[in-house]
């Protein structure tokens, strides 16, 4: 009898999952403070960077294997002499303040990345690409010679450019952007709150209603 018992409960065990609940709230400690949540200055920061890619989306992602697949993108196509990548974008995202995704923002992020008054740690890995707009859900990128890891870094997010336009390079650092970010990741921003010497103590982001993934 007691090794029925066993079995039915073990059977039962392997039946069922424990699965997570929506809802609730984490908290975590982190060294150092949030300065740039910004994707392509975030680099140097592990705060920065560990916040940059809760709010913000790639092109590209890494998935819990390591393997890249698609994230903003839908799908992509890569030349016979692997110097033109084309990307085709997911229709339908939203920003966190509810402006329509589109090409033109990859492309100004690029844009960014490139421009040295930017001072984008990534500037480097971006010498001579060329990103252009094909239509607003198409991307190609176009590389002066091949180029193996290309695409490990397409993982970067991307900048709004309806809020980025008219920040002048130079001041990209000090705008509030940078504090209260948006992006079109499954994490916004929330609110934050500062010490008497004006340094972040804690950050709250909620959960993106609108992300396109789980």
């Amino acid at each position: 009898m007691i090794c029925l018992i066993l079995l039915l409960g073990q059977a039962y065990i392997k039946a069922t999952a424990a699965a997570p609940k929506i809802g609730g709230e984490y908290t975590e400690a982190l060294v150092g403070s949030p300065r740039l949540i910004n994707p392509i200055l975030a680099q140097t920061n592990d705060v920065d960077l560990d916040l940059s890619q809760l709010v913000f989306s790639g092109l590209l992602k890494y998935d819990k294997e390591r393997r890249l697949v698609p994230d903003l993108a839908e799908n992509y196509e890569i030349s016979q002499d692997h110097l033109v990548y084309t990307f085709v974008l997911r229709k339908n995202i939203k920003w966190h303040d509810g402006s329509d995704f589109k090409a033109d923002d990859v492309v100004f992020t690029v844009a960014s990345i490139q421009d040295p008054e930017f001072n984008s740690p990534l500037s480097r890995s971006f010498r001579g690409v060329i990103a252009e707009k094909v239509d607003d859900n198409t991307v190609k990128f176009t590389l002066k010679e091949t180029f193996a890891p290309f695409l490990g870094l397409l993982t970067f997010g991307i900048l709004p450019e309806h809020l980025w336009y008219n920040v002048p390079p130079a001041n990209a650092d000090s705008t509030e952007l940078n504090k209260k970010p948006v992006g079109t990741g499954p994490w916004k921003f929330s609110s934050l709150k500062k010490n008497y010497n004006g340094i972040i103590r804690s950050y709250s982001l909620v959960s993106n209603p609108d992300y396109y993934g789980p």
